[in-house]
C-alpha cells in the first residue's frame, strides 16, 4: 500500500531582514523516505533513517553559508538528541524554493529567492559539499555507510513512503 506525500510550506515571519539571511532549511527526522528525481523515467531515490533537508537559497547567498549549514546538520543533536553521524543516518537534500516565500497581502511572493540558475548552481554545489563532508567523517568496517541523496532542482518534489517517529521538524536560517 503506497502513499504519496506532497510538501507545501507556508512562509515564515522573518526574524531578521531577508537581505541578511542567505539560506533557509527545514529538517525532518525520518526512518525512511522516497523522492522522485526524474518524472519522465519515473526514477526515485530512497534513504533510510536520517534527515530530510529542504533548502532554499536567498538573494546574496554564496557557498560561504555551506559550512554553517553542515555544522548544523552534522554537529547538532537534531536526531532525537543525537547527531547525524552518531546514528549513521542518511541525508536527503531537497530543493524547496517555497521556503523563500513571503506573504504580502493575500499573495505569496518569492522576490527574496536567488534567481533560478543561481539557485540551481548553489543547490548542486551544496549537495557536493555535503557529500564531501560525509565522506570525511571517521569510518570503519563496523559503521554503516551514510547515504547522501538529493532531489532535482526545478522539478516538483514528489515524495512517498515517508516514515517517522514524530514528526521531529526544525526550521533554521543562516
Amino acid at each position: 500500500d503506497q502513499h504519496e506525500v506532497f510538501f507545501f510550506f507556508s512562509p515564515m515571519a522573518e526574524a531578521e531582514p531577508a537581505s541578511k539571511i542567505a539560506a533557509r532549511i527545514v529538517i525532518q527526522n525520518t526512518n525512511a523516505a522516497t523522492l522522485q528525481v526524474d518524472p519522465a523515467s519515473d526514477k526515485w531515490v530512497t534513504i533510510g533513517k536520517g534527515l530530510i533537508v529542504f533548502v532554499t537559497f536567498l538573494k546574496g547567498a554564496t557557498a560561504e553559508v555551506f559550512p554553517k549549514i553542515s555544522k548544523c546538520l552534522l554537529q547538532v543533536g537534531i536526531c532525537h538528541g543525537d547527531t547525524l553521524p552518531t546514528v549513521r543516518g542518511d541525508l536527503l537534500i531537497v530543493p524547496q524554493a517555497t521556503l523563500g516565500g513571503k506573504l504580502k497581502g493575500k499573495q505569496l511572493q518569492y522576490h527574496g529567492n536567488t534567481d533560478k540558475s543561481e539557485g540551481e548552481r548553489l543547490f548542486h554545489e551544496f549537495v557536493a559539499f555535503m557529500r564531501t563532508e560525509i565522506a570525511s567523517l571517521p569510518s570503519s568496517p563496523d559503521l554503516r555507510v551514510m547515504a547522501v541523496e538529493h532531489g532535482t532542482y526545478g522539478n516538483t518534489q514528489r515524495m512517498r513512503d515517508v516514515s517517522n517517529d514524530g514528526p521531529f521538524t526544525h526550521v533554521f536560517e543562516f
